[in-house]
C-alpha cells in the first residue's frame, strides 16, 4: 500500500531535499513579486493562469525546497490564517535568479517586517485594478515602473523611487508618500488618453485629523496632495499631466466621515475619489473587487467617477 505524503506546514519550511530547476513561468512568479511587495496566492494565479492547483504545488516548492519566494511570519497572526490564500514575498534566491537572468532588480529587494495589513491592502488595491484593466480591451494599466522610464520624470524624483511609489515633494520641501503610483491609458478610435493616480490605502488607522500640527493624519495628506495639484508639481517632478488621489477605506462609515472632513478641509475637487472597501487586505476577497475598476468613486463637490470611463 502507498504511503501517503505528509502534508508539509503553511507556517515554516520543510525541504524535501528535492532540487528546484527554475523554470520560465517560475521568473513570471518572481517579477510579479518583485513589482508587488505581497501577493495572495489567488493573485498570483489570476496574473499567471494555468491549472490553480499545480500553481499552489508550485509555490509551495519555490518556498519549502527552493528558498526563492517567503510566506511573511506575521499572517500567522492574522484571525482564519489557516483557511485564508497564503500571502507570499520575494525572496533573495529569487531576486539572484532575476539578477542571473539578466534582469533589473531594483524592485527585486525582499519586503521588510513593516505592516504587513496596510501593505497588503495597498498591493491588493493596485493589483485588483490591473487585472480588472487585462480584461477591458480599451484599457491599459501603466506600472510605476513605466512612469518612471518617461523622459519627463525629474531624475531627483526618479532617485527617490521605491519598488511601488514614488515621493512627491511640494511647498517647503514637505513630502507624501503615496502607497502606491500608477496609470490607466485609455483608447478611443485612434486617440490615447491618461489619467494616473497615487493611492492611499486606509485601515481607518490613521487619524483623519489632530488638534496638533505632531503626527500624520489623512486630512493633512489630502492638503499637501491638493498643493502639489494646484502647483503643478505632479508635472514638474514626475512629468505627469494629472493626479487624480485615490483614497480606498474599510468601511462605509468611515468613508462617510473620511469625505465630510475632506469636504471641509480641502473643498470641491474632481481629483479626490473615494472608496469603501470592507475586508480588502485581509481575508483575500480583494481578486473579485473588479468595482474597484467599475463602480463610482465618490467625489466631494463633483459628479461620481468610475475609472474605466474615459
Amino acid at each position: 500500500m502507498k504511503a501517503i505524503a505528509k502534508r508539509r506546514s503553511r507556517m515554516s519550511r520543510q525541504s524535501s531535499g528535492r532540487r528546484v530547476e527554475i523554470t520560465a513561468r517560475d521568473l513570471e512568479i518572481f517579477r510579479l513579486l518583485a513589482r508587488y511587495r505581497y501577493l495572495r496566492s489567488h493573485f498570483i494565479h489570476g496574473f499567471i493562469g494555468g491549472d490553480r492547483t499545480r500553481l499552489l504545488d508550485r509555490l509551495g516548492r519555490l518556498y519549502h525546497d527552493g528558498r526563492y519566494i517567503g510566506r511573511p511570519p506575521q499572517q500567522w497572526q492574522l484571525p482564519n490564517c489557516r483557511h485564508t490564500p497564503v500571502i507570499y514575498e520575494l525572496d533573495k534566491r529569487g531576486a539572484e535568479a532575476l539578477t542571473e537572468h539578466g534582469e533589473d532588480t531594483t524592485w527585486a529587494r525582499p519586503a521588510g517586517q513593516g505592516q504587513l495589513l496596510h501593505s497588503l491592502m495597498a498591493c491588493e488595491i493596485v493589483a485588483a485594478i490591473e487585472l480588472a484593466a487585462r480584461d477591458h480591451a480599451l484599457l491599459r494599466f501603466v506600472p510605476l515602473q513605466e512612469i518612471l522610464s518617461h523622459p519627463r520624470m525629474s531624475p531627483a524624483a526618479r532617485a527617490r523611487a521605491r519598488r511601488d511609489t514614488v515621493p512627491i515633494h511640494g511647498l517647503n520641501n514637505a513630502a507624501v508618500v503615496p502607497d502606491a503610483v500608477f496609470g490607466l491609458e485609455y483608447r478611443v478610435g485612434a486617440e490615447k488618453t491618461y489619467r494616473f493616480f497615487a493611492l492611499e490605502a486606509d485601515r481607518d488607522t490613521m487619524p483623519l485629523t489632530r488638534r496638533k500640527s505632531a503626527g500624520s493624519n489623512h486630512i493633512e495628506k489630502l492638503r499637501r496632495y491638493r498643493t502639489i495639484i494646484e502647483q503643478g508639481i505632479h508635472r514638474t517632478q514626475l512629468g505627469l499631466p494629472n493626479l487624480f488621489v485615490l483614497t480606498v477605506t474599510s468601511t462605509q462609515p468611515h468613508l462617510e466621515r473620511m469625505t465630510e472632513a475632506a469636504g471641509r478641509a480641502i473643498g470641491p475637487s474632481r481629483y479626490f475619489l473615494f472608496m469603501a472597501m470592507p475586508h480588502l487586505g485581509t481575508d483575500g476577497e480583494g481578486l473579485k473587487m473588479n468595482r474597484l475598476l467599475y463602480a463610482p468613486w465618490v467625489r466631494v463637490g463633483a459628479e461620481a467617477l468610475c475609472l474605466q470611463k474615459t
